[in-house]
């Protein structure tokens, strides 16, 4: 587990000096080479190329809500990774933060670790047997109704699901290339 931490210590560094270097290249360029030079996994370096090129700018002010929705798409490791890094970049500029940014950090952090993941109480299926035939037309339903219950933070249960859906199917009824 020592060997562990100093890998991870080294993990936070290179991202560290990575963060400050000037941006002449791609959010995510370098990542690969500090990867090979460290000799992390593919895993590691997976999680390096995420911290270099973020889903999400992490914020102490996120609402209850878009983190929870946040948490769903990224899941509790790249959240609560961007959330420290975020931090620490603000504790690089500003060494004392005032305390309300402080506790809303450490509710950001709390609140994904406690996380559990949650599934879309719809699938596929559903919108199949709603008449729409198996294809592009399905996924991109079932993708507009992921990202509209990500948004209201993954609390909408099956049937107001349904309800948005079959919305989405009368209005879009003339749609027929996939495409929401």
């Amino acid at each position: 587990a020592h060997g562990d931490a100093r890998g991870e210590d080294a993990l936070a560094e290179t991202v560290h000096q990575e963060a400050r270097a000037p941006r002449h290249r791609s959010a995510g360029d370098g990542a690969d080479e500090v990867a090979q030079r460290l000799r992390l996994s593919r895993a590691q370096t997976t999680r390096l190329r995420r911290m270099k090129a973020p889903d999400w700018q992490a914020t102490p002010d996120v609402g209850e809500t878009e983190l929870r929705g946040i948490l769903s798409r990224l899941g509790t490791s790249e959240v609560i990774d961007l959330a420290l890094l975020e931090w620490a970049r603000r504790l690089i500029i500003t060494p004392r933060l005032p305390k309300a940014e402080t506790e809303a950090w450490k509710a950001v952090l709390a609140t994904a670790a406690a996380w559990e993941p949650i599934e879309l109480p719809i699938k596929g299926g559903d919108v199949v047997a709603l008449g729409i035939e198996p294809g592009p037309r399905v996924s991109a339903l079932l993708a507009g109704i992921e990202d509209w219950w990500r948004g209201g933070g993954c609390v909408a249960e099956r049937e107001a699901c349904l309800t948005e859906l079959r919305s989405r199917i009368i209005n879009n009824a003339d749609n027929k290339s996939g495409t929401e």
